[in-house]
């Protein structure tokens, strides 16, 4: 899986260099930054966090791993607390209660062992982040992530981005880049419960929507060096988009490499053989077919969904549809 952030290499956050004068935490789109170097921009967008006197600040990272950092310090979480405390993050809008908490994580126990498992939970997370307890809210039989919590989570900074990226039309490349370039790895990765299941499906989507709308982008401005890095992104993480196939054999071309183009064309080919035993759409093949004869290359009208496809929370994705090639994965 490809990794389009480079993760933390130390307990430390790198310290944020500010230029007097300029808006540091704006990203370019029309800068002449590659699509996956403004990592150091993110973190500070990760600083901008409401500041209090004596207030513990909090930067949770549920893309990959779960990851708590705690003033700048990552505090390790074990696999249970870490989901817990993610669960509580994804739904921080309300309030819980302890049994719905213990129906979701612990479904087949006796309520007294589902209780003794939750007292465990928050006793090890609470271990983790100490002195500093005041992320959690309890009242009465509820938990919650404290209303007043200085944090930072970076699926909220993605899906905001989104949210801001399609509010004009065409939507905000820098936006948009901002959001693929939070997207380090898929959500809540090696929490397979289900609730965390469909989040992460459901940021999936998302993020490759918003990389198919990307590369796009760059192709239409004949930026081929942008489009096929975004391309095979786009095909790391789902083989089967032809839109991302043709990407790449029209910035081949385009480049003059004819050849690159052709081999593109056929691993297109065999991977659709293989998975769905399958042809190419005609608009892959004529796309072929011109670069193969020299003729004047016209790039197919790609048209990816114009807005992010609606927020929803979990209870909501009980049917996450598949993207491109209906008709053959429905003959599987």
């Amino acid at each position: 899986m490809p990794r389009l952030l480079v993760g933390p290499t130390s307990d430390r956050m790198p310290p944020i260099v500010r230029t007097p004068g300029r808006n540091t935490n704006h990203i370019d789109a029309d800068s002449h930054e590659t699509p996956f170097r403004v990592k150091f921009k993110l973190k500070r967008l990760s600083q901008n966090l409401p500041m209090a006197a004596n207030h513990t600040t909090f930067r949770f990272f549920l893309f990959g791993t779960p990851k708590l950092c705690v003033d700048d310090r990552f505090i390790p979480l074990p696999p249970q607390p870490a989901a817990f405390s993610s669960f509580l993050i994804l739904n921080r809008q309300r309030r819980i209660t302890r049994e719905e908490i213990q129906a979701m994580f612990w479904p087949d126990a006796e309520p007294a062992r589902a209780q003794e498992r939750l007292r465990r939970t928050l006793y090890l997370f609470r271990q983790a982040v100490h002195p500093h307890t005041n992320l959690l809210a309890a009242e009465g039989n509820e938990l919650a992530i404290a209303p007043d919590a200085a944090l930072w989570v970076d699926y909220e900074a993605f899906e905001k981005a989104l949210m801001d990226a399609y509010r004009q039309e065409p939507p905000d490349r820098a936006a948009l880049q901002t959001s693929v370039e939070l997207y380090k790895d898929d959500l809540l990765k090696d929490i397979y419960a289900d609730w965390a299941l469909l989040e992460r499906e459901h940021a999936r989507q998302r993020f490759l929507t918003a990389l198919r709308q990307l590369m796009l982008a760059c192709q239409q401005l004949g930026d081929w060096t942008a489009t096929i890095e975004y391309a095979h992104v786009l095909l790391q993480y789902d083989s089967l988009q032809e839109i991302a196939h043709r990407a790449l054999m029209l910035a081949y071309s385009s480049s003059g490499d004819r050849s690159a183009a052709a081999r593109q064309y056929q691993q297109c080919v065999q991977i659709l053989q293989d998975e769905l035993g399958a042809d190419p759409l005609p608009e892959t093949t004529k796309l072929y077919e011109d670069i193969r004869q020299g003729r004047g290359i016209v790039a197919p009208v790609e048209l990816p969904p114009a807005v992010a496809p609606p927020i929803a929370s979990a209870n909501d994705l009980q049917h996450i549809p598949l993207v491109g090639r209906d008709k053959e994965i429905g003959e599987i």
